[in-house]
């Protein structure tokens, strides 16, 4: 079994200026974003997105349109510096959307939305990745606390997304960091 580098999309890896993003045209790479994602690759790590993306029971969007704007957005990151992300796991539940045009399939409760751990346990079975020796950086304290439920580390962003004052979680990250790019050098030399 191998470690891994998880990793939240909206926030961390992509500005969340236009949300919902909806359309490929809307993706845009955080700075350094990037840059990290290739050290990460550079050094070995597999990453994986682990996102929750409502935007699916909501309506706005459906699972085809998303893995569409996924394909686009690494497409981005091999072009920008030929990073790579190794695997994309998603929640598109949401329990109780409040727009009319919601799915109701996706409108429930759910093990894989995050705080929950189920993307991270779902990643880890398929791909065979230690969970105790893989790491997952986010915005949100809820992925501190999914990193925490699913036995692995998490780093905390400061200056990107929610910066860490969205209050889904009370739960503190093992460590803290500005942006990506040093929540990756973070990871490297502390988990390699």
């Amino acid at each position: 079994m191998i470690p891994a580098c998880f990793l939240d999309r909206d926030g961390t890896i992509i500005s969340q200026e236009e949300y919902p993003i909806l359309r490929p045209e809307q993706l845009k790479l955080l700075p350094g974003a990037g840059r990290a994602i290739r050290s990460l690759n550079d050094a070995g790590w597999p990453v994986i997105v682990v996102s929750n993306q409502a935007i699916v029971a909501r309506g706005l969007i459906d699972e085809a349109g998303l893995d569409a704007l996924h394909a686009h957005l690494r497409d981005m990151l091999r072009l920008d510096c030929g990073g790579r992300i190794d695997a994309i796991y998603y929640c598109p539940h949401h329990p109780n959307p409040s727009e009319p045009t919601r799915v109701e399939r996706y409108c429930l409760e759910c093990e894989c939305r995050k705080p929950k751990p189920g993307l991270l346990l779902r990643a880890a079975c398929d791909l065979g990745i230690d969970l105790a020796r893989s790491i997952l950086i986010g915005d949100s304290t809820g992925d501190a606390a999914a990193a925490r439920a699913a036995g692995a580390r998490s780093i905390l962003l400061t200056e990107a997304g929610h910066a860490g004052q969205d209050g889904v979680a009370a739960c503190a990250p093992d460590w803290r960091a500005s942006d990506l790019l040093s929540a990756a050098a973070l990871a490297l030399r502390h988990l390699s």
